[in-house]
């Protein structure tokens, strides 16, 4: 998630008021940032990553969807794209190889 996207995010869950998300203007405005170009396509990528759910033809109809217990609810994982799928398992890979070459290598100092 970049920095604009988490000012984003922020800016929905601070504007959000009895299940009514705020317009990409609200959004904008909040954030201080200046294109809606630029809010709109990080509430695009927001979904996309699965951080919050969109109902479609409606307007002010953003839900985040909350992680629960650290990790991805079946939700949120439901709500990603194939893409961000794809490289969501490609880090989880290099981080479980980078894990085990580091525990090769603390054996290695230990022994």
């Amino acid at each position: 998630m970049t920095p604009i996207e988490n000012a984003v995010l922020i800016a929905i869950r601070d504007l959000t008021v009895d299940g009514v998300s705020p317009s990409i203007r609200e959004i904008s405005h909040h954030t201080g940032l200046v294109s809606m170009r630029t809010v709109h396509g990080s509430v695009v990528a927001l979904e996309q990553q699965g951080f919050i759910r969109r109902t479609p033809n409606r307007r002010r109809r953003i839900e985040i969807i909350e992680r629960t217990g650290g990790g991805l609810s079946d939700d949120r994982i439901a709500a990603m794209s194939d893409d961000a799928l794809e490289s969501a398992h490609d880090r989880i890979g290099k981080a479980l190889a980078h894990r085990r070459n580091l525990s090769g290598l603390m054996r290695e100092l230990a022994a």
